[in-house]
């Protein structure tokens, strides 16, 4: 969802920017944070700041687009873990062996 615009650019603007720049950028995921990141020229760090304040402070979040999100996670999870024994396995060890953790439990 952040890269969907924000209150000064459009869909994929930043990207665009970023690409124009000759920035490489990313994002990832794991059980306790997402990362967002760009690799380029440090002459170029004022607009990637600039970019990344405004979507920070104003990012758009669109209903239909929550939803649509909402899905592909859902699918995501289907795919990685509820198909997979190895994942659906090792997430159970993670629940019985962390079980004091501030995640919700598995049933």
């Amino acid at each position: 969802m952040m890269f969907k615009g924000s209150a000064k650019v459009g869909l994929g603007e930043t990207s665009l920017t970023l690409r124009d720049l000759g920035a490489e950028e990313n994002a990832f995921t794991s059980d306790d944070d997402t990362a967002y990141y760009q690799v380029l020229a440090r002459d170029r760090l004022g607009v990637d700041f600039e970019l990344e304040a405004d979507r920070m402070a104003s990012r758009r979040l669109p209903a239909d687009e929550v939803s649509r999100e909402i899905e592909v996670t859902k699918e995501e999870r289907r795919l990685r873990t509820d198909d997979n024994h190895r994942s659906k396995a090792f997430e159970r060890l993670q629940a019985m062996a962390f079980r004091d953790r501030c995640y919700p439990t598995l049933t």
